[in-house]
């Protein structure tokens, strides 16, 4: 058994996709690596 590591802060992809958007991020491509793991790239304002 692991050791507790603190707060579990994980959202889901859909919560990470839409932080991100706020952010002015768009999503690039969205790969399986558990949990899970997003790439992102500065959209142009």
């Amino acid at each position: 058994m692991e050791p507790d590591r603190g707060p579990k802060l994980r959202l889901s992809p859909e919560q990470t996709v839409a932080a991100a958007e706020e952010g002015g991020l768009r999503l690039a491509n969205l790969v399986e690596v558990p949990p899970y793991g997003a790439v992102f790239e500065q959209t142009m304002a």
